[in-house]
């Protein structure tokens, strides 16, 4: 139930529009104030475990966090473009002056 509480809060754009729509689409009769407690109940725990899992990523050495995800490999060719850059890099030879 309070998974349904929190996706209705947001999605609404209120907590009393998130009440109105469990009651509707859920036959599901909280308050808009329970909804307002239970979601930012639930979004306090989720920002906990980011912040923990932010600060346990940060603590790894550079090395560490800048390495490929598990399963994933390197490509051995990469493409780099941009677009509307000014920068053009050739080789250019003038011809020589003949008078």
């Amino acid at each position: 139930m309070q998974i349904k509480i929190t996706k209705a809060a947001v999605r609404e754009t209120s907590f009393v529009q998130a009440s109105v729509a469990l009651a509707d689409l859920a036959d599901l009769t909280v308050d808009a104030k329970q909804v307002e407690r239970i979601s930012e109940r639930i979004g306090a725990a989720c920002c906990e475990e980011r912040d923990a899992e932010v600060s346990r990523y940060m603590g790894l050495p550079l090395m560490a966090r800048k390495t490929n995800p598990q399963g994933v490999e390197s490509p051995e060719v990469a493409v780099v473009g941009v677009d509307g850059g000014r920068y053009q890099s050739f080789d250019f030879v003038r011809p020589a002056k003949t008078e």
